[in-house]
């Protein structure tokens, strides 16, 4: 397994796990302007067998980064790659930053996704209300960044 910068030509594989993943998934424009317009924003992607199998976004504004997002494909969820990509991603702010604090959003009912951040050193620090278009509440959690 390998995690490489995602391109412009891995969005028609991003978006087909976005559809398989998510209620309200990203559309390409969404993905085109973090990938080319978004100075903050670094996305990457996880290969097994030349096959996108997941992906992580972040972004970078001063002394915090934000995941906008982390998803693995269906089939090889529960193998602990989120905890790869979010350590990579750890990885990459302590060696290119100052930022000291990662943050996320997450849906109150996304248990599984919740358990993963915990285990990843990430705590709940309060609920943002009717966050989500749905209406559904997220938690946001926050993680210090120790160099």
């Amino acid at each position: 397994m390998k995690i490489e910068p995602m391109k412009v030509d891995d969005l028609p594989t991003i978006l087909e796990i976005e559809k398989e993943s998510y209620k309200n998934p990203w559309e390409e424009k969404d993905y085109l302007y973090e990938l080319k317009e978004n100075p903050f924003a670094y996305y990457f992607k996880l290969v097994h067998d030349d096959k996108i199998i997941g992906y992580i976004g972040f972004w970078i504004t001063f002394e915090i980064a934000q995941v906008t997002k982390v998803t693995i494909v269906k089939e090889f969820r529960g193998k602990k790659l989120s905890y790869i990509l979010l350590k990579d991603m750890e990885e990459r702010i302590k060696q290119a930053t100052d930022c000291n604090q990662i943050t996320l959003e997450v849906r109150v009912s996304n248990e599984v996704a919740i358990h993963i951040y915990e285990k990843f050193g990430f705590e709940i620090a309060t609920v943002r209300k009717d966050y989500y278009s749905d209406h559904e509440d997220a938690y946001l959690m926050v993680k210090e960044v120790i160099a």
